[in-house]
């Protein structure tokens, strides 16, 4: 099930800010000037993001999985998302250091990967969309 384009562009504007912010974020030296900025970006984006992430929920996981279609690959996207923000959490609230620097490289490599693990979802869903469309030949 398509996702509606407004919701889509939302959705897809702010995962394309969040990854930028913090991938720059991440390359940039420590003192650089800029991180600060990149940063509180970064969590304005991870705000909006999850305001479109529950709108994804209700309006295309949720169909989606009672049509049987695509859901492995929704799983693997939603568990990768549910990692980002758990992480996102333990980053601001844990206090061991040795946690907070284990939740940053988890959080690093999660959201690295997010791109591929989505292109990879949304290409299954673009194949099975086109199968069903075969079928009705």
């Amino acid at each position: 099930m398509r996702i509606e384009p407004w919701l889509r562009r939302l959705l897809y504007a702010t995962l394309a800010t969040l990854f930028a912010t913090g991938a720059v974020w991440w390359w940039l030296d420590e003192g650089a000037a800029a991180r600060p900025t990149l940063l509180a970006l970064h969590g304005l984006a991870a705000m909006l993001s999850l305001l479109a992430l529950g709108a994804v929920a209700v309006l295309h996981a949720r169909a989606s999985w009672s049509r049987r279609r695509n859901r492995s690959s929704g799983v693997i996207v939603a568990c990768s998302l549910a990692v980002l923000v758990t992480t996102a959490f333990a980053l601001y609230y844990a206090g061991q250091e040795t946690l907070r620097d284990l939740a940053s490289l988890v959080h690093l490599v999660a959201g690295l990967a997010l791109p591929l693990i989505l292109l990879v979802h949304i290409s299954l869903g673009i194949r099975s969309r086109r199968a069903l469309d075969d079928d009705d030949w």
